[in-house]
């Protein structure tokens, strides 16, 4: 039995269907546009198999979503925002420390 399960394992491995027509960009982007046609196919399909399911009703639901992940994105560019400001300033206050070094040590040296 183990050798059956390995031989059909492989051939599905074979019959993996590639994508060509996803637009290579960034992984994200394309991961997004993947889940974006998949869920897009899944919303027709579940209509089409509901067909009491009103199409404004799944619209509402889509912009809901896409409301959320507007909101999710600005908080991701705020967080960044504040990321790169921090490194800025630890940059910044690293510089002058640096650079003034020498001082901080000759005061020392006099207290």
């Amino acid at each position: 039995s183990s050798s059956s399960s390995s031989s059909s394992s492989s051939s599905c491995s074979h019959s993996m269907p590639t994508a060509p027509h996803i637009p290579t960009l960034s992984p994200a982007v394309t991961k997004e546009v993947v889940l974006k046609s998949i869920r897009s196919d899944l919303v027709s399909k579940a209509a089409a198999a509901a067909g009491h399911v009103s199409i404004p009703d799944l619209l509402e639901e889509q912009s809901r979503d896409a409301g959320a992940r507007d909101h999710l994105s600005r908080i991701r560019d705020r967080v960044s925002r504040i990321g790169s400001s921090i490194s800025q300033h630890t940059s910044n206050y690293l510089n002058h420390r640096h650079q003034h070094q020498h001082l901080y040590q000759h005061q020392h040296q006099h207290q």
